[in-house]
């Protein structure tokens, strides 16, 4: 019975996207549809892809995947230094060597100076986070000069997102992702 609501449910939805594109109302792409159980997800994909419909469906958990979490991590600590939780997301990502006990140092550094982690790293004397630091200046630098799409490209060259989404056996997707997270 529910089953039998949500396709006619999704049925609806479908129809009144084609009406209001033929209408020239909207664009496909001016359209979101929220829903609050996954289930549902896979019905409005059959849906939509009966009514040749363009669309993109994700969830919370896109934010989740490695590749497009390390790429927005970047992203938010070259915009803003004192991002703490982007310095903890990217710091050792790819792997570079700054272990638990650097960042605790770091953590508490932190708090009994009240900076951010950035601004404390800058402070303690290693070469492992000194190239970290130089990198994120670069990037900030870089930034700067170009467009968003150029400094996606060279966030996904820094952390070899090629690679990253090899390793995975749903690696064509985690390249959907990314696509679509760089617009």
């Amino acid at each position: 019975k529910k089953a039998l609501f949500l396709i006619n449910e999704a049925e609806y939805v479908a129809f009144l996207i084609k009406k209001m594109v033929q209408n020239k109302e909207y664009n496909y792409n001016d359209i979101f549809i929220l829903y609050r159980q996954n289930q549902t997800k896979g019905i409005f994909d059959a849906i939509l892809n009966k009514h040749m419909i363009p669309h993109y469906a994700f969830g919370i958990g896109f934010l989740e995947y490695r590749e497009i979490k390390y790429i927005i991590g970047y992203c938010k600590l070259i915009l803003n230094h004192n991002d703490n939780e982007a310095f903890s997301t990217v710091c050792n990502f790819p792997p570079r060597g700054i272990a638990d006990v650097l960042m605790a140092q770091i953590r508490l550094k932190a708090t009994v100076i009240k900076k951010s982690y950035y601004e404390c790293a800058k402070l303690i004397n290693n070469d492992t986070l000194n190239l970290f630091i130089k990198l994120i200046d670069d990037l900030t630098e870089f930034a700067k000069h170009h467009n968003e799409i150029e400094l996606f490209d060279e966030i996904a060259k820094i952390v070899d997102l090629k690679k990253l989404t090899k390793q995975y056996y749903d690696f064509k997707r985690r390249e959907n992702n990314v696509s679509t997270l760089k617009g």
